[in-house]
């Protein structure tokens, strides 16, 4: 019988290339000194730690299809697997040259396929390359930890100033300069706030305050005695002011103090309309339930057909749609019949205390009935929206509160 001893190579089988390529035993000899290279590195015990990038990332619960998190994870893939282990491995077999020289003389280095200094430059290589990516990967996530995270989330609570939703103070974290730009943002927003809410309480105790002199103005002039003419038209203008403290209040109260309910939209604009006659206003509801500020929203739809009735032109038209998104979105339209408001002269429209015509100051108009309307509007994740009629219908110019429904205010807990 012949013996195979260790300084023959074993006999060649089937996948002995493979073998060679994962640097398994039984691999097939070969003088391609990247196959040499490759077969050092051993890819077989790559797969362990590569599987175990991939489980971690999905037990994390976080990862999600992002370029950043996909490249992060190809990058913990390869310096845990081609570089580190691959180092370690050509570092294992650099060692156990000796050992291999008896047990397996016909391995890469005891056979002198590959030079040592070739050796010796691989493990350099796979080391320099394996600690740069770290330091590189390691050098990114502090950069998205501490500078790209923390601005976005300061871009998101900036986005929210200004559209009648205050974000709550952010956290300082991050670069120092990044913890300075967040701590300049928190104190800008609480300097906006206070302003806020001293105009709000300025118009409040003003709108207030005239209340009770107009009322007794109201009944003194009941008991003077005057002609029927200027006792009509004193009461007109006191009816004119009252209006003007009303639109103060409403103005002033703003639109995320009230609770938010699910309400039929149909049945809450017919109620806010009940006192108007058909000949006047004709509407077409659509059935539709939201979630919605129905008081606010209430009060807007009344500004809105106010306007129509006092400067537009008949036939007026309330139009109740649903928008997108499916299922959540609502559209309100007042249509008229008149020319309406010019497209260019329409953002300055939605402006606080800006009358379009000098003569509507003489009519209880103050230039809030719009504003009043778009805070509303954007209250419900919307905007206001001039639109202008087919030409085919007697509706020639509408405004519309486009909306969707909000989260829902938690019901308060019932004492005891």
């Amino acid at each position: 019988m012949t013996e195979t001893t260790p300084s023959q190579a074993p006999a060649e089988k089937k996948g002995s290339a493979t073998r060679q390529i994962l640097g398994m035993k039984g691999a097939s000899t070969t003088s391609n000194i990247w196959k040499i290279r490759l077969q050092l590195m051993k890819p077989v015990t790559w797969i362990p730690l590569i599987w175990g990038v991939l489980c971690g990332a999905a037990a994390s619960g976080h990862f999600q299809w992002r370029p950043q998190e996909v490249l992060a994870s190809l990058a913990c893939m390869l310096m845990s697997g081609p570089l580190l282990a691959g180092y370690t491995q050509t570092l294992n077999d650099f060692y156990d040259r000796d050992i291999d020289a008896i047990n397996e003389p016909y391995r890469p280095i005891p056979s002198g396929a590959i030079p040592l200094g070739q050796v010796k430059l691989q493990i350099i290589v796979l080391l320099l390359a394996g600690l740069g990516l770290g330091a590189s990967s390691a050098l990114l996530l502090f950069f998205w930890w501490e500078v790209q995270r923390p601005l976005r989330q300061q871009q998101q609570a900036l986005a929210r100033v200004g559209r009648d939703q205050w974000p709550d103070p952010q956290r300082e974290r991050g670069t120092a300069v990044v913890r300075q730009l967040i701590g300049r943002f928190n104190a800008m927003v609480q300097r906006l706030q206070a302003g806020e809410r001293e105009r709000a309480v300025m118009l409040a105790g003003i709108a207030h305050d005239l209340k009770s002199p107009l009322t007794r103005l109201r009944f003194r002039l009941s008991l003077a005695g005057l002609p029927a003419a200027d006792l009509q038209q004193a009461e007109a203008d006191i009816t004119a002011m009252e209006r003007i403290t009303g639109q103060f209040l409403q103005f002033a109260g703003g639109v995320d103090q009230e609770a938010a309910v699910a309400v039929p939209l149909d049945q809450l604009l017919a109620e806010q309309t009940a006192g108007i006659a058909a000949a006047d206003l004709a509407l077409a509801l659509e059935p539709l339930e939201r979630v919605v500020r129905p008081v606010a929203l209430g009060r807007a739809v009344a500004n809105l057909i106010d306007n129509a009735r006092s400067y537009g032109a008949p036939p007026l038209l309330l139009q109740l749609e649903a928008a997108a998104p499916e299922g959540l979105g609502f559209r309100i339209v007042v249509w008229d019949g008149g020319p309406g408001i010019a497209a260019e002269r329409w953002q300055q429209a939605l402006m606080p205390f800006q009358r379009l015509d000098a003569a509507r100051g003489g009519s209880g108009h103050c230039g809030l009935g719009l504003a009043i309307a778009a805070r509303v509007a954007r209250g419900h994740g919307g905007q206001l929206e001039r639109l202008e009629g087919s030409g085919s219908g007697p509706q020639r110019f509408g405004i519309a509160i486009r909306g969707r429904s909000i989260a829902a205010s938690p019901a308060p807990d019932c004492p005891g």
